[in-house]
């Protein structure tokens, strides 16, 4: 790419236009020069000095020109001459190639002319890369016609403003690469430079497009169009290969090869016309290639009849062989992108016709007529800055309206597709204006002076297309000339003629603009006069009122102006109409010193005035004094108040009261400062600062600044609550939350600007409860509350004055769990029998949320225990059950949220009827309650039951009471001692077998099989295990002497006895040998 050297020799307030085409000519230059290399050895570093030697032009005519090349070149010159003989060797090959230039000689590129350099390389673009001899059709306009055709969305009229916002590039690249940017129409014409950059690497890359102007430069509007023209020829190439595609594939017998000469004599036109449209050309047959401007001359017709083309020369220059490419590829392209159906199709209606303007806001309709099939009428519309929403309903069998409200001012670009094809003449443009835009410069003079002219003046503050209008009422009195004095300033004359009202009507396209008609009153001041006690002595004093009386009565129907003007103010005169055409008037003076007193009625000013005064003593501006946040911190893009204290009314009227707002450099800043008179001695005013940054706001009375001005004040970007994010577990709705926690969450503000965090919280009773916040110095702020009640509390979280996202937020808070307030009763939580049910209930009402565990401490197998709601209307009220199978103590324990509830655990014995059969309904409870222990069938076990979790909400659905929510389960436990003596093994023997036997402990005895009767007397044989039982303590004594410490460990012992506990890496030494089951004694 050209490097910054080539703009050395450039003026310095040179237009950056000429700079931008300098580096794209020397881009394109080292591109053709590059050939199809990666990179080149040789390339123009300078484009004004690195041709002087003839080398590199002939380097490039070679590569242009193959396989012709440049004769008689010196390989190394090093003299003035040789350097002259090889430009001019050049300059003859390129006049050679027929290619006209005009006044340039070798000199002048060895002297580095730049005009004559740059045309020399536009000449050799425009033959070789555009291949546009510009002869009967001039290259821009051969290539607009191409875009256009490419695309008509667009309406591109220049090669320079209407690239810059990159639609078009994208758009141009999607034609030719179909679905590469097929959102192009949607792209937001404010990102320029984002839409140019997209468009160009898309180019780059899917149609090896170099990027020989960058994208900055395509979006600057400063750019020229040789550089636009120059960068956009790239484009010829691979959308010439795709139309060169299609015309072999259509016509493979004509082996078609270029845009030239394969279509001068018209007959390949005629059988392309007739391969898609079958009934149009249907004689082509009889096309004989020596009439070829006949051929033409017929094919041209039908193409205009029948599908709305014409060719961009006539049918005679056609023939021509040397005709343009681009003129020929025009009229393929056209015919490749028709359709006839589309053709008989218009727009009617009266914003559509010329010089129509419709107004911005407000709803328009045009129609589309003489569709076949309405439904197939497409109608999309491009805005100058957004684009309409369009509404198409049918309006007869033939016809749709299109409605849209325009929403700017500027032309709205009007795409209609019938079967996908163009709607003739589409796209159209629609106009659309603001009359509110049109303001009259200055007051509106509603008083004119009889024999003087007037001129009244308007500005365009972007009002649109149209022209302002201007017609007088009553044209006795007053004429009204309209005048255009520049494209965006108007004015008219108007010509007082007599005393007497008029009106004047001003439309802009026939569209009123506001305020008008215009009123105007025609006056003389020469028929009024002033007189009164100042004015005779020509006296007065600071404070008090001066007062005079104006007549007028036939000078015409207006008020009187009193300009009272003393050395520096200009004071507010009150008036009061006595009588029609009699005005009392008065003025307080504020400073000492002679005062002129000019009173107009009209414009002009009657006879007498001035009147002069002298006045003693004035206000001045250290009695002046301002306050407010406007004077000390703002956010930008927010309007920020502050107040000024006067001694007087007026001031701003009166241009006592200047404020000025400027930046850092001293520079005034466009902040829209809005002073209001309060009419009671101060001013409030209004200002907005476009950018962070330091400013000086200069209050000033009488040209003079007021204490402490000028003002520092500090603008800091604005906030934006809506880019806050609030999150934590107090707002998590998968937490529940209880009484007498501390609730807290997280504000994120880091990329919400500056300002203050502001939270309000209401509690469930309605009282405003206190909030902590803490800000961790970057922007995250932690909040938190406590929730001493049950119930619903809301909290609204603010940030600059606005609610964040989500705020007000609600969080429900429930009653914590409270174990004392959950009663237990029934029988089943007292003493039972074996094979009976045990039934209790446990009631939680009044417990708050909380978690039920209910578990029982047994004999392994004995039993299971559940709990559950048996009534869904008291899903807090739960029945306890079990069905115990063995004999024992248990123990169970009732706990909501790990707390027992009143009366827990409870001890219950269950008994065997077989005590009574067996020892006597007289045997007494202890014995009882020893034998069972004795007799224990298998290790000792817990069983657990735990009821619904009330409260843990696990969604906006869930109920607390819901018993489908519960989660019911037993869990095993380890074996636990059962009496102050012994400890029981976990299995009676390894044949499980079942030995009810009275005694003390077990001990190692003879295995043996012996009868017994179940309990429905049928007899059963049941083999006891290894081990026996012990009818005494003394026989357990004997046994126990007999056997090994680790085996009295194994067996279980009394734990009384110290040796029977070996260590537990003695326990694991003889464990497996002597206890295949491998329980544990605990």
């Amino acid at each position: 790419m050209a490097s910054s050297s080539s703009f050395t020799k450039l003026d310095a307030v040179d237009d950056s236009w000429k700079q931008i085409q300098i580096t794209t000519f020397t881009n394109w230059f080292n591109n053709r020069l590059r050939g199809n290399l990666k990179e080149s050895k040789k390339q123009v570093q300078d484009l004004f000095s690195d041709l002087k030697d003839g080398l590199l032009l002939s380097d490039l005519l070679n590569k242009l020109a193959t396989p012709k090349v440049v004769q008689k070149v010196n390989k190394n010159p090093k003299f003035h001459s040789q350097c002259l003989e090889n430009i001019g060797a050049c300059l003859t090959f390129i006049m050679e190639q027929k290619t006209r230039l005009v006044n340039i000689g070798p000199e002048d590129i060895y002297d580095g002319n730049q005009k004559l350099i740059l045309g020399l390389v536009w000449t050799l673009i425009k033959t070789y890369q555009i291949k546009s001899s510009g002869k009967k059709v001039s290259t821009k306009k051969a290539m607009l016609a191409w875009i256009n055709i490419q695309l008509p969305m667009y309406r591109i009229t220049n090669f320079s403003g209407d690239w810059n916002n990159g639609k078009a590039i994208c758009g141009l690249v999607d034609q030719i690469k179909l679905g590469v940017c097929k959102d192009h129409m949607g792209l937001d014409k404010t990102n320029g430079l984002e839409n140019c950059i997209l468009g160009m690497d898309l180019a780059e890359k899917h149609l090896k497009v170099p990027q020989i102007v960058s994208p900055a430069d395509l979006n600057n509007p400063m750019i020229d169009e040789l550089s636009v023209m120059t960068y956009i020829s790239y484009y010829f190439g691979p959308a010439n290969e795709r139309l060169m595609k299609w015309l072999q594939e259509k016509l493979p017998e004509k082996k078609i090869t270029n845009f030239t000469t394969d279509w001068n004599d018209g007959t390949n036109l005629a059988v392309l016309i007739n391969r898609i449209y079958p009934d149009l050309a249907a004689d082509h047959a009889e096309y004989k290639k020596e009439n070829a401007i006949d051929n033409c001359k017929r094919i041209f017709q039908i193409a205009e009849d029948n599908l709305a083309i014409s060719c961009l020369v006539s049918a005679k220059e056609f023939t021509n062989p040397e005709i343009d490419e681009i003129v020929v590829a025009c009229l393929l392209w056209s015919i490749k992108l028709s359709d006839r159906k589309a053709k008989g199709l218009r727009l009617t209606g009266e914003i559509v016709e010329e010089g129509a303007v419709v107004r911005v806001g407000e709803e328009s309709t045009f129609f589309v007529s003489g569709a076949k099939n309405i439904r197939e009428v497409k109608i999309t519309m491009q805005g100058p800055k957004k684009d309409p929403v369009v509404s198409i309903e049918p309006f007869d069998a033939k016809s749709v309206a299109v409605k849209f409200i325009p929403p700017d001012p500027g032309n709205y670009t009007v795409f209609g597709l019938y079967t996908g094809a163009n709607i003739p003449g589409s796209p159209y443009t629609i106009q659309a204006a603001d009359p509110s835009k049109l303001q009259m410069l200055g007051q509106v003079p509603t008083a004119l002076q009889v024999k003087e002219s007037e001129e009244v003046f308007f500005k365009s503050f972007g009002v649109g297309p149209g022209r302002l209008l201007a017609k007088s009422s009553q044209g006795r009195t007053l004429d009204a000339d309209f005048i255009v004095s520049e494209s965006d300033s108007y004015f008219f004359k108007l010509n007082p003629k007599e005393v007497g009202d008029a009106k004047v009507n001003v439309t802009w396209s026939g569209l009123s603009i506001p305020q008008s008609p215009f009123k105007f009153s025609v006056c003389d001041a020469s028929k009024a006069s002033a007189y009164g006690k100042h004015l005779t002595t020509k006296e007065g004093k600071v404070g008090e009122p001066f007062e005079m009386t104006v007549q007028g009565r036939y000078a015409g129907n207006v008020k009187p102006r009193i300009v009272p003007k003393g050395a520096t103010t200009t004071p507010h005169v009150e008036l009061e109409e006595q009588s029609q055409g009699t005005f009392k008037a008065q003025f307080i003076p504020y400073e000492v010193g002679i005062h002129e007193i000019e009173i107009y009625w009209g414009k002009s000013q009657i006879p007498g005035s001035p009147f002069e005064a002298d006045i003693s003593p004035a206000a001045n501006a250290s009695m002046c004094s301002a306050y407010g946040e406007g004077l000390k911190r703002c956010q930008a893009t927010i309007p920020v108040h502050f107040t000024i204290v006067a001694n007087q009314t007026e001031m701003v009227k009166e241009n006592h009261l200047a404020v000025v707002v400027t930046d850092s450099g001293k520079a005034t800043v466009d902040c829209n400062l809005n002073i209001i008179d309060q009419m009671d001695g101060t001013y409030g005013a209004t200002y907005t600062v476009p950018t962070p940054g330091q400013y000086q706001v200069n209050i000033t009375v009488v040209k003079k600044p007021i204490p402490g001005s000028p003002f520092s004040v500090t603008a800091i970007p604005p906030a934006r609550a809506d880019l806050c994010h609030a999150y934590g577990p107090a707002l998590d709705p998968d937490v529940t939350h209880i009484t007498g926690q501390t609730l807290e969450f997280n504000v994120d503000t880091r990329q919400a600007g500056a300002s203050q965090l502001d939270t309000k919280l209401k509690q469930p009773d309605n009282s405003t409860g206190r909030v902590f916040m803490a800000d961790d110095g970057r922007g995250v702020y932690s909040v938190k509350f406590d929730a001493p009640q049950m119930g619903r509390y809301k909290i609204a979280v603010k940030w600059g004055d606005a609610h964040i996202p989500g705020s007000p937020f609600l969080i429900k808070v429930f009653q914590g769990p409270d174990a004392s307030k959950v009663r237990a009763y029934g029988p089943g939580l007292e003493d039972g029998m074996v094979n009976g049910t045990g039934e209790f209930t446990i009631d939680t009402k009044n417990a708050g949320i909380g978690t039920l565990v209910v578990r029982v401490h047994g004999i392994k197998g004995a039993f299971k225990i559940d709990a559950y709601a048996t009534d869904d209307s008291q899903p807090r009220v739960l029945l306890g059950r079990y069905d115990p199978s063995l004999p024992g103590i248990y123990t169970i324990s009732i706990r909501w949220s790990g707390e027992h509830v009143p009366g827990s655990p409870f001890r219950v014995e269950i008994m065997d009827d077989d005590y009574d059969e067996e020892y006597g309904e007289d045997f007494s409870r202890a014995q009882r309650r020893r034998i069972a222990m004795s007799e224990t069938h298998g290790p000792l076990e817990d069983f657990e039951a735990q009821a619904p979790v009330y409260g843990q909400q696990k969604g906006p659905n869930f109920s607390p009471f819901n018993r489908s929510s519960g989660v019911f389960a037993t869990h095993s436990m380890t074996q636990r001692q059962i009496d102050d003596n012994f400890y029981v093994q976990g299995d009676t023997g390894p044949e499980g077998g079942k030995a009810k036997k009275k005694g003390f402990g077990w001990f190692k005895g003879e295995s043996k099989t012996k009868s017994k009767k179940d309990k429905k007397g049928k007899h059963i044989r049941v083999r006891q295990s290894s081990f026996g039982a012990a009818d005494s303590q003394t026989q357990l004594r004997q046994h126990r002497r007999t056997m090994t410490a680790p085996q009295q460990m194994v067996y279980g012992y009394p734990a009384s006895t110290p040796y029977l506990y070996p260590p537990y890496q003695q326990y694991q030494q003889y464990a497996p040998q002597y206890n295949p089951y491998g329980y544990i004694p605990q």
